[in-house]
């Protein structure tokens, strides 16, 4: 917890006026589902700079197997597991190129909370609550180090666009490469680089003079990820716990809609991912909503 507390110190002390907060959640009870990839919580800040921006916050994930309502040890379902992090990372967009690199520090383990968190959000929506967190991922302190860039292309005026997006991300806590793209239809897109395929990300809210709903569109997205370390599935890097045979490939889709209203926006997505691991019984659905303002 050391390392996460420094983090975020040094980011708090980075001078500069913040330009637009960024709240991301996301859960698979919207998508009709209980398991695997749970629940994520994403809070950033991202602050303007002359020729870049910088970004600071803080994020948590969960993950469970499907039955979260068996005690004993699931050998063949994905382990228990929670990421507690904070994070710092520099922006940089170059006409229609985007450059993000981002650095997390933090915690896996009970440390991470992910028992206490899922426990509260069953009791608030009566849902099944979760038997089986004594087997969870053990406490590790992580380091991961993401960088992305993406490619923006006019093709139809302001009216339709394609992102296309690269990058890797290198640590004990995950490891691995990622692909993909997003097709955006509106009336006057916003001059930005869309929502992030693949966590982590950022996005920054366009400022113009136009009437804010001008800015709404409707969006699709296609990406994978070559895996190479998961420690959500390979189990702990220094320590025996649980594990499970992940695959080396994954992809996913998702469709939404972002929505602008004055100095806020609201984008909801609705994403299908593919097998995670070797013995999964079927794909994963999640929703993700994120709310953004700028001051």
């Amino acid at each position: 917890m050391r390392i996460l507390t420094l983090i975020l110190i040094l980011a708090a002390a980075i001078p500069g006026v913040a330009d637009s907060l960024y709240i991301r959640l996301e859960n698979d009870l919207w998508g009709d589902s209980d398991r695997h990839y749970t629940h994520g919580t994403r809070v950033h800040y991202v602050d303007n700079r002359e020729k870049f921006d910088v970004v600071y916050g803080f994020g948590q994930y969960i993950y469970t197997p499907s039955d979260i309502s068996v005690s004993e040890l699931q050998v063949d379902d994905r382990p228990y597991g929670a990421w507690l992090y904070g994070l710092i990372a520099c922006s940089r967009t170059k006409g229609n190129i985007l450059d993000y690199l981002e650095l997390q520090a933090g915690t896996t383990g009970p440390h991470a909370h992910g028992d206490t968190v899922q426990t509260a959000i069953h009791e608030w929506t009566d849902s099944t609550m979760p038997q089986g967190w004594e087997h969870q991922i053990k406490n590790e302190i992580g380091i991961n180090l993401h960088y992305y860039r993406k490619y923006r292309t006019l093709l139809y005026g302001d009216q339709v666009d394609y992102i296309s997006q690269t990058g890797g991300s290198l640590g004990n806590i995950y490891t691995g490469a990622y692909f993909g793209g997003t097709l955006r239809l509106g009336y006057h897109l916003p001059s930005d680089f869309g929502t992030g395929l693949i966590e982590p990300g950022v996005t920054k809210m366009d400022t113009s003079s136009r009437p804010a709903w001008t800015r709404s569109h409707i969006f699709g997205q296609l990406g994978g990820r070559a895996v190479f370390r998961n420690i959500f599935l390979d189990g702990n890097t220094f320590q025996d716990s649980h594990s499970v045979e992940r695959e080396d490939m994954v992809g996913e889709a998702t469709a939404g809609f972002k929505l602008y209203a004055w100095k806020v926006s609201l984008m909801m997505g609705f994403t299908w991912r593919s097998k995670e691991f070797t013995t999964q019984q079927e794909a994963n659905q999640f929703a993700t909503a994120v709310v953004e303002t700028y001051f």
